[in-house]
């Protein structure tokens, strides 16, 4: 699974195109998932069939293109995670725990993606750079 850029959904073409007979289909295409995944290849190919039945005038039934459903009981994390992405800070899950910086134990040497480490295994600082 390749998890896109910020931002990036609004550059992606449509399933539909100012060219009357070419729809487009395929993981790259834009779609409610925004992911690089076999799922959105078939929320992007339903919707290319759809538009070439739109475009054909035909009676047929559309296909069903499921929608990403968002749970409102994220918003609050979502609206943290915006407020770090401008300030340009890593994602809230991308950083050790506030109870838990110095880290010891079990999985202690395990590098935390995206931190800079010592041999010791110790990060040599949590701010990204």
């Amino acid at each position: 699974m390749l998890i896109t850029t910020a931002d990036s959904a609004r550059h992606r073409p449509r399933s539909a195109t100012a060219l009357g007979n070419l729809f487009l289909a395929g993981d790259w295409v834009h779609s409610d998932l925004n992911l690089a995944t076999m799922e959105a290849a078939d929320q992007t190919g339903k919707a290319a069939v759809n538009a070439l039945l739109s475009a054909a005038g035909s009676r047929a039934a559309p296909c069903e293109i499921l929608t990403l459903r968002h749970p409102a009981e994220l918003d609050e994390l979502h609206e943290v995670d915006t407020r770090l992405y401008a300030a340009g800070l890593p994602n809230a899950f991308d950083r050790p725990a506030p109870w838990n910086t110095a880290r010891s134990g079990a999985g202690a040497d395990l590098p935390t993606q995206g931190r800079p480490f010592t041999g010791s295994g110790r990060p040599e600082t949590w701010s990204t750079p």
